[in-house]
């Protein structure tokens, strides 16, 4: 069992489960497959036999703390569902109980098995990615930091590891890659240019650009994502706009040289999307523990 596991921190807040019939050792229990939490079987095989045993003995505070404890492990659908089902069990017991998830959390647990920045399947995503499409974006959301946030983009692995070190533990990232979105519809507009060609927005066609300001008509606004391999390296931009925007891409646009590059407009909603993620995980702490929840 990993240390600062969802495991092993339900563990350390329920000692008691260790020493029921159903408990087994890490090498035997059947909610650990391959060395990873099979939660649906954590509470088939353990806690809702547990539960049931409590009830009985009317160990009241006992369920309080265990329902309180699993609101904090919801990272996901499914885990609700499972919460709520002990959830509701225990209200039938002793009615003060809420028979669902209570939000917001009061606090949150941090914990090594949930999708991190820095786990190394992550970070060659984002390395192949860069090979692939010569530049990743997205969004930083702030641990709670009053739904502050900035957009960013990187054309190089070593300037995303920065942008992810100087960030705070606990913050978000949404990381996007621009080829696989446009191959997937999700491109408002695109374009490439050659050498000796400068970025425009003009490049976008004229149907584009009056698709794009009809988009900002309904209120929603358009991220536009570029690159260019001008000066002998690979730069970048990103900007949220919803008004002159031609008038903002161009100025900065006048200060690149012609050379390669491609420009992107996709909706902000659809980037909010979980199939147009080529990543959604948080920045560690120093014990390479993600919190689960937050206000961001």
């Amino acid at each position: 069992m990993v240390s600062g596991s969802r495991l092993s921190k339900l563990l350390e807040a329920m000692p008691a489960l260790q020493t029921q019939p159903e408990w087994m050792p890490p090498d035997r229990a059947p909610w650990l497959v391959a060395g990873k939490l099979d939660v649906e079987r954590l509470f088939e095989r353990l806690l809702l036999p547990f539960l049931e045993r409590c009830i009985r003995l009317g160990e009241r505070e006992i369920v309080i703390r265990l329902c309180s404890f699993l609101d904090k492990l919801v990272t996901d659908s499914a885990d609700e569902r499972l919460v709520n089902q002990v959830r509701k069990r225990a209200s039938q017991a002793f009615p003060d109980i809420a028979p669902q998830v209570r939000y917001p959390r009061s606090s949150h647990i941090w914990v090594t098995d949930q999708p991190s920045l820095l786990d190394s399947t992550n970070l060659e995503l984002v390395r192949s990615a860069l090979e692939t499409s010569k530049v990743v974006f997205g969004f930083h959301a702030y641990y709670y930091g009053g739904s502050g946030g900035d957009w960013w983009a990187v054309t190089a692995l070593s300037d995303y590891l920065d942008r992810v070190h100087a960030a705070r533990p606990g913050d978000l990232f949404w990381v996007h890659a621009p080829d696989p979105l446009v191959q997937a519809g999700y491109a408002l507009a695109s374009v490439q240019v050659g050498p000796g060609q400068r970025l425009s927005s003009d490049l976008l066609g004229a149907e584009a650009l009056g698709q794009i300001a009809t988009h900002i008509g309904t209120g929603d606004s358009v991220i536009f994502v570029w690159w260019t391999q001008a000066g002998g390296g690979r730069a970048c931009g990103i900007r949220e706009l919803m008004e002159d925007f031609q008038e903002d891409l161009d100025a900065q646009f006048a200060l690149l040289d012609p050379a390669p590059g491609a420009l992107y407009a996709f909706r902000f909603a659809d980037l909010g999307k979980s199939e147009t993620f080529l990543l959604k995980a948080k920045r560690p702490n120093d014990a390479g523990e993600v919190p689960i929840g937050g206000a961001y």
